[in-house]
């Protein structure tokens, strides 16, 4: 679980389309004594847990895979600097924060390919409207 989480939340309705990062966090000490690719992990587990409600799952190598990242996130590091906090949960929890996130990109990929579908679809009719306007201009000019 993210440290402080619900402290930064200025929404009822979780699962926003964004974060907010404040700028202060430049000027936090442990924060600059990570590397960057430790900073891009924090900041990409920030966003992954505003998903769940402030919970990320207790899994490196599922992170990795999750949110594209090259190395599997040190959690240990995030935990033993105060930036994540260990839950007290059992493996349940763990199994629906990640069967949650499963959901939501099967649904994600459900809404592209419709859209992608929607897509084509008007393509099409303004390809087929195209040609019915060529056609009539064609027999007009005759």
């Amino acid at each position: 679980m993210v440290k402080n989480w619900m402290r930064f939340q200025h929404y009822k309705v979780r699962n926003p389309p964004w974060i907010k990062l404040y700028r202060s966090i430049t000027s936090d000490y442990s924060f600059n004594h990570l590397t960057d690719v430790q900073k891009c992990h924090l900041v990409m587990l920030w966003v992954e847990a505003a998903n769940n409600d402030g919970k990320v799952a207790n899994d490196p190598s599922y992170l990795r895979r999750r949110l594209s990242l090259q190395s599997n996130p040190d959690l240990k590091l995030f935990i033993n600097n105060g930036w994540l906090v260990e839950s007290a949960s059992n493996k349940s929890e763990e199994s629906a924060i990640v069967e949650k996130s499963r959901d939501r990109e099967e649904k994600n990929r459900e809404e592209t390919s419709t859209a992608l579908s929607v897509n084509e679809s008007k393509k099409r009719s303004a390809v087929d409207l195209a040609r019915n306007l060529a056609r009539k201009h064609t027999t007009y000019a005759s």
